[in-house]
């Protein structure tokens, strides 16, 4: 049960740390009352609660959480589509904007993140910190994505081609 929502709902886990607290999307569809919102569950007290969203913005999908408790994904809405970075589960995130679109998937236990943004062209992978994002070169002619980083920077994720097929 999430707190402080009352209508039928559903919900999609996509992300966890460690310490087994759990991230994703909830949504409702219910006439009147339509929503999609980021959460973060904690099983040892079962309470879960969604997240708050920035700049005005009505939508969110929390993707991946550190060790730390630091929250990656996005936040879209009146401002557009941007990625959001939540340091507290109970403030809005720093949102990440200036593109067409930019997703952060992962986050590492640096506070390092990983994902996908386009900004005017392909989509391409991206790793950063807030303020600092760098996009990584891809070798499709269709454009990439970054789904994972590890502890070391390490980073996993696809690139495609234009006959919509895809390599790791």
């Amino acid at each position: 049960e999430l707190v402080g929502v009352k209508t039928p709902f559903e919900s999609y886990a996509l992300g966890m740390n460690d310490d087994n607290i759990v991230v994703g999307r909830a949504f409702s569809f219910v006439p009147g009352d339509f929503w999609i919102a980021g959460f973060q569950w904690n099983p040892l007290t079962g309470v879960a609660t969604l997240l708050p969203n920035g700049n005005g913005n009505m939508y969110s999908q929390a993707n991946a959480i550190n060790d730390d408790g630091v929250i990656v994904g996005g936040n879209w809405g009146a401002s557009g589509t941007g990625g959001a970075v939540w340091y507290d589960a109970t403030l809005p995130p720093v949102m990440l904007e200036g593109f067409e679109y930019i997703e952060p998937l992962d986050v590492n236990s640096t506070g390092e993140f990983a994902g996908a943004l386009v900004d005017g062209g392909a989509p391409c992978a991206f790793i950063g910190v807030v303020g600092e994002l760098h996009a990584l070169p891809y070798f499709g002619l269709s454009g990439c994505g970054a789904q994972a980083l590890n502890d070391s920077g390490w980073v996993v994720g696809s690139t495609s081609f234009p006959e919509d097929s895809y390599q790791a």
